[in-house]
């Protein structure tokens, strides 16, 4: 199969300003995202694309490595544009230079912890097993049963009713996940159909061993990170 490896990586944030070039351990945000997207092509048939608005960080990805001439257009760079019809402009930029993919990798600048032999097992899996569509998950580290929805001050009720009392962690059902957002992988027909990257009942959780996500959104998130790099 020949993958599309797409990083989106768009200029504005109105939390942290410029977060894609702010830098963790002297090399900004999203060369850590470049590091394993280069790690994965050399074990798979694909092209690194990066989808960006602004030229600074083009100008940056272009230093490291090979990428086309491209710059988003505005209509899918605003804060509430959906990535998959991003992902489709580049499709349709890449048939124009002769360039056809089956699938779409999709490494997002704001996961910068990754495994890229976690990756490559899960692409083998996504060959082996004819899958259309799989995500990263991990184990949450707070139980359902521990979450709560605030109506009112004294109003409130559980995300998960227990069944039974629960007095200790250990008794706690361990079969519970999260989306963790560090790779997502589906077939360009599939994203077509469903616009979107996971849809109950036939996308597949492909386990990753991280024992705490990160998905940077807050200047608060780069201190965590920086403990894993």
């Amino acid at each position: 199969m020949k993958y599309l490896i797409f990083i989106p990586a768009r200029g504005g944030s109105k939390v942290v300003k410029n977060k894609n070039l702010k830098k963790i351990k002297n090399n900004p945000l999203i060369f850590y995202t470049l590091k394993t997207a280069k790690e994965i092509s050399k074990k798979i048939s694909s092209d690194i694309f990066i989808s960006t608005d602004s030229k600074k960080i083009f100008n940056y990805c272009k230093k490291k490595i090979d990428i086309e001439n491209y710059l988003r257009p505005k209509k899918f760079s605003g804060d509430k544009s959906n990535i998959v019809y991003s992902v489709f402009d580049c499709v349709e930029y890449q048939k124009k230079n002769r360039k056809i993919y089956d699938a779409v990798i999709l490494l997002q600048p704001t996961s910068p912890v990754r495994s890229s032999k976690e990756i490559i097992k899960a692409v083998n899996k996504f060959e082996r097993d004819k899958i259309r569509s799989m995500m990263s998950v991990c184990k949450v580290r707070e139980h359902p049963n521990e979450i709560i929805q605030i109506k009112k001050k004294t109003e409130w009720n559980y995300l998960k009713t227990p069944g039974k009392k629960i007095y200790q962690k250990q008794q706690f059902q361990n079969n519970f996940y999260f989306i963790d957002g560090n790779f997502y992988i589906c077939t360009i027909k599939f994203l077509i159909k469903n616009k979107n990257f996971v849809k109950k009942k036939i996308s597949i959780p492909f386990i990753t061993q991280k024992k705490w996500p990160i998905d940077i959104d807050y200047i608060e998130d780069f201190k965590v990170a920086e403990s894993f790099i």
